[in-house]
């Protein structure tokens, strides 16, 4: 007998409803790894951001935000997006939207720091987006995944990094989450928000395509091992155990 079944049997002979078996500790033991791993996310992602000099491609966007596509937006609300540079508005957007939370009154105060905070605070709210797929990774899995993404050396990299990659892998996961828990649950607000999501990805950067064909390959190659759960699911049925059999006697 298994924990949970323990604990089952357990309420059913005291008498107390059997959906507070563990549940709230187990919640909050989840909710607590997750604020550990935001919390080492946040120490890793957010010293000495401005130490580093300027990559090429930061630059390349700094500047344009500055000469081009900044001035427009911040002073004018306008932007034109120009399929041969700098990718979409995504990137562009959100530092406007830094700029604003932190009352920078022009470039001059728009620091590498404030820059590069933009793609710091993508990086750890991918950890946080974790909670959605929880139910099919499992609690502990869920907890792990958040710990090993808050420490990955690729994630702490992109996300001190002030280009559209770590952008595109949030609204990625994001997609992707929210679409799962539209076929858990068939609420359309989580379709929506997939929607969004994919809009978003597209807004960041053009090789979003890439993601969602290899997205659909997936689901189309793992389609014979999803089918019978499908099935089971829409019957709201389950697939019945097989007999045991009677162990010999001694």
């Amino acid at each position: 007998m298994n924990g949970g079944q323990r604990s089952e049997a357990r309420g059913r002979r005291s008498g107390r409803p059997l959906t507070s078996d563990l549940r709230p500790p187990r919640a909050a033991s989840v909710a607590l790894g997750l604020l550990l791993a935001a919390s080492v996310a946040l120490a890793l992602r957010c010293p000495r951001l401005e130490q580093r000099p300027m990559h090429n491609d930061e630059a390349v966007n700094a500047e344009a935000v500055n000469a081009i596509k900044f001035g427009q937006l911040w002073e004018h609300g306008l932007y034109k997006y120009d399929p041969d540079e700098h990718h979409g508005p995504a990137l562009f957007y959100s530092t406007l939207a830094i700029a604003r939370l932190t009352s920078s009154p022009d470039f001059d105060h728009l620091t590498a720091t404030k820059l590069r905070l933009v793609t710091v605070l993508f990086g750890v709210g991918l950890v946080l987006l974790l909670p959605l797929i929880a139910d099919g990774l499992g609690r502990r899995a869920t907890v792990w995944a958040a710990l090993f993404t808050a420490a990955s050396p690729a994630m702490v990299f992109y996300s001190r990094y002030y280009i559209h990659e770590m952008l595109l892998v949030f609204f990625t996961f994001l997609a992707l989450a929210a679409g799962w828990r539209y076929w858990r649950t068939r609420r359309i607000g989580w379709a929506l928000l997939a929607g969004a999501a994919t809009g978003l990805m597209h807004s960041t950067k053009e090789t979003f395509v890439i993601t969602l064909v290899a997205a659909a390959l997936a689901l189309a190659l793992n389609r014979p091992w999803l089918w019978p759960s499908i099935n089971y699911g829409i019957a709201g049925s389950t697939p019945a155990a097989p007999p045991s059999e009677p162990r010999p006697s001694i």
